[in-house]
């Protein structure tokens, strides 16, 4: 709406024709200004306009949208779990063993994309909203995916910039389970104790999570307070899961006396569950597409999105329209006992006696 307006602040307006008036015909134009009277009219016609609703006014609904509008209007939903999901795997690669950095950082992330997309930053959690029954998306369930793609489009970004600032070639990026005895020969891990992290902990976050974002369920109206119940729902997560007991980074300590890294001290930078698989498929591609551990870290967290969902819908949500029904019936017997007291007998006895009196009275002057 104000393209125009900079424009004509910018560049000098068209000149004026004979009647005294500004003349935007062609002829009496040059061709820079002809060109920005016509600049509008291009993105016009590039961009159409959303089609108006019954009340005249233009909807953003996703029924109403073409698809190229659909992409344009959620473009900047997208950026946003983009970029958070790309700052939260930074933070989980440089402090992920430091739970209060890890709380804090997701508080502020998760205050950022609150009110523009929902602050999913997780494909595991995008997909739950998306197979709700009331999902925020609507009918239309496609922003679902642009979501994810842009999600794991950011755990990529996370991997390469942390590539800068650890010392790439002496650190493995990707998570990997920690070895069942770090002091002996034997490389046994604790695969099956990460897929069982992963599944749990994933189950815990979603759950919590959905709670929180759901208006019937969620502890506090404040996002400020809500955001923090988010945020400390993923550190509770991570505990629940392990903690540093069960996933770790390889590290590789840099040796120029040692010529191959098989020669070389491997040592664990002990992290914790990540609970994410956009980050986990960012740490592979970055980390020489290595998918050793797929299973773990990119299905399981999927896997536990799945069973938060169904616990949530057919336990949680019922349990809860059960209990306000209970309320609701002890309320209304509540009502009923409390018409049929002793004091309300009594009320309506001196009720009767006064206007009894009063009747008497009014008899006696008559």
């Amino acid at each position: 709406v104000n393209l125009s307006k900079c424009i004509v602040e910018v560049n000098d307006s068209p000149p004026t024709s004979d009647n005294g008036k500004r003349s935007l015909e062609s002829h009496a134009l040059t061709t820079k200004q002809y060109f920005l009277v016509n600049l509008s009219k291009c993105i016009v016609e590039v961009n159409d306009s959303p089609p108006t609703s019954d009340n005249g006014k233009r909807s953003l609904e996703s029924h109403a949208l073409t698809t190229k509008q659909y992409f344009l209007v959620n473009l900047s939903k997208c950026i946003v779990e983009l970029t958070g999901t790309a700052v939260i795997g930074l933070f989980y690669l440089l402090i992920g063993d430091q739970q209060v950095g890890m709380l804090l950082g997701y508080w502020i992330v998760t205050l950022f994309g609150i009110s523009i997309s929902g602050a999913h930053f997780n494909p595991a959690i995008t997909l739950v909203i998306m197979l709700r029954k009331n999902s925020s998306f609507g009918t239309r369930r496609l922003k679902g995916l642009l979501y994810m793609g842009a999600q794991f489009l950011g755990g990529i970004i996370a991997g390469m910039v942390a590539l800068f600032i650890v010392e790439s070639s002496n650190h493995d990026l990707a998570v990997k389970p920690v070895r069942v005895d770090e002091y002996t020969e034997m490389d046994t891990k604790k695969g099956f104790a990460a897929m069982v992290s992963e599944l749990s902990g994933s189950f815990a976050l979603i759950f919590l999570f959905m709670i929180c974002t759901d208006k019937k369920t969620q502890f506090s109206s404040d996002k400020v307070i809500n955001c923090f119940i988010i945020a400390s729902s993923y550190c509770a997560a991570r505990l629940m899961g392990g903690g540093r007991l069960v996933t770790a980074i390889q590290q590789i300590p840099f040796d120029n006396t040692l010529l191959s890294r098989s020669s070389q001290t491997l040592t664990y930078k002990l992290v914790g569950p990540l609970l994410n698989p956009a980050l986990a498929f960012g740490q592979c591609i970055v980390s020489g597409f290595d998918f050793t551990y797929w299973f773990q870290y990119i299905l399981m967290p999927f896997a536990g999105s799945a069973l938060a969902l169904v616990f949530y819908e057919l336990v949680f949500v019922r349990s809860q329209e059960y209990m306000a029904e209970d309320t609701e019936d002890e309320s209304d017997a509540g009502l009923i006992l409390d018409t049929h007291s002793p004091k309300s007998d009594e009320k309506k006895e001196r009720k009767a006696s006064v206007e009894e009196e009063e009747e008497e009275e009014k008899e006696e002057k008559a």
